[in-house]
């Protein structure tokens, strides 16, 4: 009996996690504070980062991964927003995107 399972979304969910776990040491200077702290220094108002809710997302390619990455930060409350050539408007509308092209998404939203 064979132990293989098909799970083509695996890899998808796991991307899409970690994408969201580096949006989230990015947003907070995790990196940073932890490099400050190893080097026996501790400035806490430099490192204050700043909160997702109510920001906006760009996406750039909206197929599994970036569908499940809208998905997770919407639950902070971020506006979505994001690229796609091929998926239609209406399709990632459904999961709360909406499409811009590059130069919009490019200038501030």
């Amino acid at each position: 009996r064979s132990s293989d399972l098909n799970t083509p979304s695996g890899n998808s969910i796991s991307a899409a996690e970690l994408t969201c776990g580096m949006i989230l040491c990015l947003s907070r200077q995790i990196p940073q504070s932890a490099a400050s702290m190893k080097a026996g220094k501790w400035d806490r108002k430099k490192f204050m980062g700043a909160e997702l809710y109510g920001k906006t997302l760009g996406i750039l390619g909206l197929g599994r991964i970036g569908k499940e990455v809208a998905l997770r930060m919407q639950s902070f409350n971020m506006k979505t927003i994001g690229y796609d050539p091929i998926i239609p408007p209406e399709v990632t509308a459904a999961f709360g995107v909406q499409q811009f092209s590059l130069e919009e998404i490019g200038r501030a939203h």
